[in-house]
């Protein structure tokens, strides 16, 4: 009976899955549209289907990316107890110290860029001592880790109207099938390696690495069979589920679960979400690239005809009928030669096509257009001096970070839980930590810490 229960409420979570999953498809689709115009059309044969000579948006993204995650932030930690001073400092150093181990500052790059062009998705966790580094050759044994979970990889319960009110959230991903059954990672639950990794979702939507793999189903070409999974966390019963998901059927390979843990870390849950604007009413955010990609994309349109018309402009020498031996003359004649014309007056010079002005006009209108509704990009991006002085340019720099300075709160507030997660495992975390140094202020000495 217990058996039957459990296999009744895998098949409604895998339902469930599935309805979100199509809910989500419009949102990946728009996401690799933008992306796609983000790379142009060079990247790959994959790309962009047109030249995208004026990138605008991947100038946008970029200097959005740059200010608001510049470096790696480094923690700070204090304590209400003077007691605890030496403690909070030595705590410091250690959290400091796994940040840096665990490369925290590429992955804060990758999660500010994914939100830019939706809902960033990071994972926080503990590397099990039997897993190694079959998750990735960074992960150590005990190690706590953070890593970027593509959007497409993700499902959220979509009948929610605010995160702490999802049912269910987890993520797709792919572990190599022999060292998954050689470490025994599900005890004796047996996997079955997936035949192909598919180009597509479920939904028939391209997946994202279809821009550098083409859309070609990968099989035979991997060194490695894999196999595919899911982890899903249910926030209610507090539980987290593996099940090994089938693409070709959609949904989960079985109704029975490799395994169902009981979720020990932090009350947050192993999810953390970056979005860059909010939709009442809704989880899902409202990104910047979705905000420009319509300017982006008429600007490119302009300019690509610009270039067309450009092409195709010519001078020609016209002569009346009946002259053809001058237009001869004038044709063979080099520049500063003296030639016998008997019509002069019917000989003159034409052209034909150019670029029309209005069209320029109205192409450099829009770029500016583009500057100013992405916050002032040109002074933010330090492209060009936006006022005579730059005293006043200093000012119209400050006006224009109002947008940066948004999103650099969300991303402060984002990370701080984050490192919050991070901080409970190493806390918490029966096993000696790391060693660490922590510097002596003031000098060029080190104190080693054991945490």
């Amino acid at each position: 009976m217990a058996n039957k229960t459990l296999n009744d409420k895998m098949m409604r979570l895998s339902e469930a899955i599935m309805f979100s999953r199509r809910k989500m498809q419009p949102f990946r689709e728009n996401r690799l549209r933008a992306i796609r115009q983000y790379v142009g059309s060079n990247y790959s044969e994959h790309g962009s289907d047109d030249k995208v000579p004026i990138n605008l948006l991947e100038q946008a993204i970029n200097i959005y990316r740059r200010m608001v995650a510049a470096n790696r932030p480094q923690v700070l930690v204090r304590s209400k107890n003077a007691d605890l001073k030496a403690e909070s400092s030595d705590f410091e150093a250690v959290i400091n110290h796994h940040l840096d181990e665990m490369g925290f500052e590429e992955t804060l790059q990758r999660w500010v860029l994914d939100s830019m062009f939706g809902l960033g998705v990071v994972k926080v966790g503990l590397t099990p001592g039997r897993a190694g580094e079959i998750d990735g050759f960074t992960h150590d044994v005990g190690q706590v880790f953070v890593d970027n979970v593509d959007f497409e990889d993700f499902c959220f319960d979509m009948t929610a109207k605010r995160w702490d009110q999802v049912q269910f959230c987890g993520n797709r991903y792919t572990l190599p099938y022999e060292m998954a059954m050689d470490m025994k990672l599900f005890g004796k639950n047996q996997l079955t390696p997936n035949p192909y990794v598919a180009s597509t979702n479920e939904q028939g939507d391209e997946r994202i690495n279809t821009l550098q793999t083409g859309g070609e189903t990968m099989g035979a070409e991997q060194y490695m069979p894999v196999v595919e999974l899911w982890d899903v966390w249910l926030p209610y019963e507090n539980v987290i589920v593996t099940v090994q998901a089938d693409e070709h059927a959609g949904g989960f390979y079985n109704t029975e679960p490799l395994q169902v843990i009981d979720w020990a870390g932090p009350e947050a849950g192993p999810y953390h979400l970056l979005s860059m604007g909010d939709v009442p009413g809704n989880i899902m955010p409202l990104s910047p690239a979705s905000l420009l990609i319509d300017l982006h994309e008429l600007v490119n349109r302009l300019f690509r005809k610009l270039g067309r018309q450009a092409e195709r402009q010519k001078t020609l020498t016209v002569v009346a009928g009946g002259a053809e031996e001058d237009g001869r003359r004038i044709v063979n004649a080099s520049d500063g030669d003296t030639i016998l014309s008997d019509r002069p007056e019917a000989t003159r010079e034409m052209k034909f096509g150019g670029v029309d002005s209005p069209s320029l006009a109205f192409m450099i209108q829009l770029k500016d257009m583009f500057s100013y509704l992405g916050g002032n990009l040109d002074s933010l991006g330090g492209l060009a001096p936006s006022a005579k002085s730059g005293k006043h340019d200093s000012l119209l720099r400050q006006s224009a970070s109002v947008r940066i300075d948004d999103m650099q709160s969300r991303t402060t507030n984002a990370v701080r839980k984050v490192v919050e997660s991070v901080a409970d495992y190493l806390y918490y975390d029966p096993a000696p930590s790391t060693k660490v140094y922590r510097d002596i202020p003031n000098s060029d000495m080190a104190v080693k810490v054991d945490f």
